[in-house]
């Protein structure tokens, strides 16, 4: 079922979301300097799932450009684009990070195409849910633009666990369009941008399972697993000659079937 509690996002404009977060900057960068447990658990996750092979990304909703520029320091061989709706946004990320060498900043909000894709690799770190509801079809088609067939969707937001309890307990936590995510709306966009939903998991930052992460793959992955090399190559190896002695898994278990079975 997905979940729409914030009538008001119907009829919040562009602009006005662009001047929410023009004023969010200080907050953004205070943040940095200090850390923020939820975004280190969302760089994480990041950094783990982009492809090696992968030499492009797009983050969509940067902010000031600390992850943008923290998938960039884990990966200096990625060309990164970070976009965001904010104008001042991204003016204090090309201050911030203006020595980087393979990250690029401007303002988007992806109603036309960003220059240079389509990406490898696109993030959407904690946006998601400031997407209103009613522009998520037309969302979901320019994203799709900026992908290939055989790009890669990384998304983490709230948990619908974790949006239900600020809307009843903490509204003063919620920003201008704060939507309830929930699983239906994953697998709805996996099949607006034609992929899968290739992984979904709950995280637990400050509550238990509070967050959701979640991979959609355009084009989902079938082939045979490349054969294992090295240490691990001969460990299965072993592993194989003891189960064909008496003390190996498939001589005990035969032992025990025979055991309880005639008995």
């Amino acid at each position: 079922m997905s979940h729409s509690p914030h009538p008001s996002s119907d009829s919040v404009s562009k602009s006005e979301i662009a001047d929410f977060y023009d004023g969010f900057s200080d907050r953004l960068v205070s943040g940095y300097v200090t850390g923020n447990p939820r975004l280190s658990h969302a760089l994480a996750f990041a950094t783990e799932n982009v492809p090696e092979s992968a030499e492009s990304i797009l983050e969509v909703g940067c902010g000031v450009g600390e992850t943008t520029n923290h998938l960039c320091s884990a990966r200096p061989d990625l060309r990164a684009v970070g976009v965001d709706i904010s104008t001042e946004n991204v003016r204090m990320a090309k201050r911030l990070f203006a020595d980087s060498t393979n990250a690029h900043f401007e303002v988007n909000d992806l109603t036309s195409p960003v220059g240079g894709g389509p990406f490898d690799v696109v993030t959407l770190l904690d946006v998601y849910e400031h997407i209103p509801a009613v522009e998520r079809p037309r969302f979901h088609a320019n994203l799709r633009q900026s992908m290939g067939e055989k790009s890669r969707l990384i998304v983490t937001c709230p948990s619908f666990l974790h949006q239900q309890h600020l809307y009843a307990n903490e509204p003063e936590g919620l920003q201008i369009v704060d939507e309830i995510i929930g699983p239906a709306d994953f697998l709805q966009l996996a099949s607006d941008l034609g992929g899968h939903l290739t992984h979904l998991q709950y995280e637990s930052v400050w509550r238990t399972n509070d967050y959701v992460y979640a991979v959609i793959d355009i084009q989902m992955a079938y082939q045979w697993k490349p054969k294992p090399r090295g240490i691990e190559r001969w460990s299965m190896k072993l592993a194989k000659f003891v189960d064909k002695t008496p003390l190996g898994g498939p001589a005990r278990r035969s032992r025990l079937v025979k055991r309880n079975l005639a008995a």
